[in-house]
């Protein structure tokens, strides 16, 4: 998909095992933001504050796209796996 659409932004995230660090919520929207601020021209600093974190994630992801020359597409591979999942990433 990146090799035939080189302006859309793939975020993937694969979750292992349940109840492992792969399936946290907050752990998994951490890493998704660290790789949207590495395609942001604002720099600021990550919160270490998973509560914040996860209320943070949906408005990064806006600014980007906003921003963005092209789709932005997120991929969590065993969605069915993470934790708390309808009550973190409603917003998915």
């Amino acid at each position: 998909q990146q090799k035939n659409s080189p302006n859309t932004l793939i975020l993937s995230h694969f979750v292992g095992r349940p109840m492992s660090t792969s399936s946290e919520s907050s752990l998994i929207i951490k890493r998704l933001t660290l790789k949207l601020m590495q395609h942001s021209w604002s720099v600021s600093a990550l919160t270490l504050d998973p509560a914040k974190l996860l209320e943070e994630f949906p408005r990064w992801l806006e600014k980007l796209s906003a921003r963005h020359q092209g789709s932005i597409i997120i991929v969590i591979d065993s969605i069915d796996q993470v934790q708390q999942v309808e009550k973190h990433m409603k917003w998915l």
